[in-house]
């Protein structure tokens, strides 16, 4: 069965509260693994959200056509995946 994104990135920010843990990465700031991780994900789907914003305006009929484009461009284009924002 195919994962959807939430389940990914559920995966991921797990994966990376280790990776930070490991490497003793919270030290610096004194922020606790999985706040860091929550963080470094919301900006990995806050990246591919202007991605595609920014990928929709540059195909898109008019500014006013791109201003209201919520979803990703249309398959087939560089866009990338912003689920459960």
């Amino acid at each position: 069965m195919k994962k959807t994104y939430r389940e990914k990135y559920d995966e991921f920010k797990k994966d990376l509260e280790g990776l930070i843990n490991k490497h003793s990465l919270e030290n610096f700031s004194d922020t606790p693994d999985f706040i860091l991780a929550e963080y470094l994900v919301e900006c990995l789907k806050s990246y591919a959200h202007t991605h595609n914003r920014c990928n929709g305006w540059h195909t898109a009929d008019s500014c006013e056509d791109a201003g209201n484009q919520t979803e990703a461009p249309t398959p087939g284009t560089r866009s990338l995946p912003i689920r459960n924002r």
